[in-house]
């Protein structure tokens, strides 16, 4: 079994992915192949989040929403 692609075609919404465990979440869940949609309150921190998922996890598949959920 390859466990790279082992969540492939599968989604995951990662609350506070920006820093911290929710964006060492985001990037083992992108690492495995799974679509990683990351939430964050700061536009300017969801995309340097995205830009270290990138980098660490090439080609996978990360976008980003910024939204306050307080």
């Amino acid at each position: 079994m390859d466990n790279q692609n082992i969540l492939a075609g599968k989604a995951a919404v990662v609350i506070g992915a920006t820093a911290g465990i929710g964006l060492a979440v985001a990037t083992a869940l992108a690492g495995q192949g799974a679509l990683v949609i990351g939430v964050g309150r700061s536009q300017a921190r969801c995309i340097k989040a995205k830009e270290t998922i990138l980098f660490s996890q090439p080609g996978s598949h990360v976008l980003f929403l910024t939204a306050d959920l307080s």
